[in-house]
């Protein structure tokens, strides 16, 4: 339950209103302090007003109106949309998806944080540009709401980081490797969540 305080006039009783139905009741003591331990509320959002009681039977006008949100479940998870599953990339990795609008979404590559960022208000995330270290990556992502609830982890979205570029030329014995291209897609027979990878290239030898 919400834990309702405040201060009236002393001895009076304190009527309690969520959205104008009664919700509970309490006894100001001596010093006009009074305190509900316990409110039951539903989750989402509440508008509780109060009004006191004295001795003698008269009600005071009712106090200025609280809106208080009730939080009680995790958010869903986050779905990370790129980069696509066993995508092959060359350059900086941005990572982009959706998650419950206005929650902290935490980054993570194989467990470790990568960073965060907060939804916009309509649910999407965006982490900038960056660059990843060649090899296996596997990206998951966390929401944390407003009231502190964490979301499940999002399902893996695994990428590969090739250390071949298109502007990373190679040297070789009887003359020169240029790389003209790196395709983005890897081989449908590559599995990539393993301990090896291969990608296509298109070379020119200069001899």
């Amino acid at each position: 339950g919400v834990r309702i305080a405040g201060r009236s006039e002393p001895r009076s009783r304190v009527e309690l209103l969520d959205g104008g139905s009664p919700t509970g009741s309490a006894v100001a003591d001596s010093s006009g302090a009074f305190e509900i331990a316990s409110v039951t509320l539903a989750e989402g959002l509440h508008e509780l007003a109060a009004y006191a009681v004295d001795a003698a039977g008269n009600r005071s006008t009712l106090s200025l109106p609280n809106d208080v949100a009730v939080d009680l479940s995790a958010p869903a998870a986050p779905l990370i949309e790129s980069p696509f599953e066993g995508e092959i990339e060359t350059d900086d990795v941005s990572v982009v998806g959706s998650a419950e609008a206005l929650s902290t979404v935490r980054l993570l590559d194989a467990g470790a944080v990568v960073g965060s960022v907060v939804a916009s208000a309509d649910g999407r995330f965006a982490f900038p540009s960056a660059p990843y270290t060649p090899g296996l990556h596997e990206l998951t992502a966390v929401a944390t709401d407003a009231g502190g609830w964490a979301s499940a982890p999002s399902a893996p979205r695994h990428f590969r980081v090739s250390a071949l570029s298109a502007d990373s030329p190679a040297e070789a014995v009887g003359g020169k490797f240029e790389v003209l291209a790196v395709s983005d897609a890897p081989d449908p027979a590559d599995p990539v969540v393993g301990e090896t990878a291969t990608f296509v290239a298109v070379v020119r030898v200069d001899t």
